[in-house]
């Protein structure tokens, strides 16, 4: 089971309950971190063509104004640089956008309020607030026995008729052929099936990928939601080429060459972790190379997933049975034939 790259880590300044180990994000949150997340950004917004999973038009059906009601209020739950907040405020100038983030940034803008904290510390001061409440390859840093609860509370944030969307990289490695590719090994064999963005995603999270289960974990979360209208629910799975164009795949060479600085910057972020748990530093250059080659498309052409899953909460004063039917858990799944789609 995933164990996430939250380690343990003392918070507090005395010893009440209140000074409990929590799990600390490790990840740096530098300048060059938060470029990466900018990249992974315009990834995001390739393969869903927008902000959301969602249409435009569904999106306008949520963050509406009603009158005699509060203005929209959106939360976007791990921001990073706080360029989602960014275009989501500009795509909606009518509503009012908050950022929560466990690292500090520079200022967002006027219309859009950037909050300090971790996730894991429970989200009640945002309880019953938000519209649209958004998360975004959060749920794959946090330890398998605490995403459920994680979601429960994302849930949790949403006023009645309110919409949740988890995004998330799926972690699984696929060839040409769409046939899932283990971890590789170290001294394989020549033509062994094996890759090696998988094998440094084991190490970097310290499981096998193979046996993650996100997608599945926040959709199960969600129907057993007493707070969720489950005609509300869907879901949807993108493939992405890694380093080259994935065939005839619409944006195909722009999303795999982004994928590809994407994985390899997420490598470099990693290296303190992998010589942190005693793996040689030679070792650590070794899989480096092995890494970009595949990634280059030059000892195999590999293929990755991402996934979305979103949710309205139930509003006793409204039928939602009309927006459920909009918000389709049938959207289409990405394929090495269409991997954008």
């Amino acid at each position: 089971m995933s164990e996430g790259i939250f380690l343990n880590a003392r918070i507090g300044s005395d010893k009440t309950a209140a000074t409990q180990d929590l799990p600390a994000y490790i990840l740096p949150s530098d300048a060059h971190e938060m470029d990466r997340l900018n990249l992974q950004h315009r990834i995001w917004s390739t393969i869903m063509h927008g902000l959301c999973p969602i249409s435009k038009d569904e999106l306008d059906l949520v963050l509406h104004s009603k009158s005699g009601h509060p203005s929209p209020k959106i939360l976007d739950v791990g921001c990073g640089s706080g360029i989602w907040c960014l275009e989501i405020a500009k795509e909606y100038p009518h509503t009012t956008v908050v950022g929560f983030d466990r690292t500090p940034s520079k200022p967002l803008s006027e219309r859009t309020t950037k909050l300090l904290g971790n996730v894991l510390q429970g989200l009640k001061q945002f309880h019953g607030e938000f519209d649209l409440v958004h998360c975004r390859v959060v749920m794959s840093h946090i330890k398998s026995d605490m995403q459920k609860s994680v979601i429960q509370d994302l849930v949790c944030c949403l006023r009645p008729g309110g919409l949740l969307i988890i995004s998330d990289w799926d972690e699984i490695t696929v060839d040409e052929d769409d046939v899932m590719l283990p971890a590789a090994k170290d001294n394989s064999e020549p033509g062994e099936r094996g890759s090696w963005l998988a094998r440094v995603t084991n190490e970097a999270y310290a499981r096998d990928p193979i046996d993650s289960v996100l997608r599945f974990i926040v959709s199960d979360a969600l129907k057993n939601s007493d707070s969720v209208d489950q005609e509300t629910l869907g879901t949807a799975l993108y493939l992405s080429p890694v380093g080259w164009d994935g065939g005839d795949a619409e944006h195909g060479a722009y999303i795999g060459e982004m994928v590809r600085i994407d994985f390899m910057d997420a490598f470099d972020a990693f290296k303190p972790i992998y010589l942190k748990r005693g793996i040689p530093e030679h070792v650590v250059h070794e899989w480096r190379a092995l890494l970009d080659k595949e990634l280059r498309g030059i000892s195999r052409r590999i293929f990755t997933r991402w996934h979305s899953t979103w949710a309205r909460a139930r509003d006793l004063n409204s039928d939602l049975r009309t927006a459920g039917s909009i918000f389709s858990p049938d959207l289409a799944v990405g394929g090495p034939e269409s991997p954008a789609q």
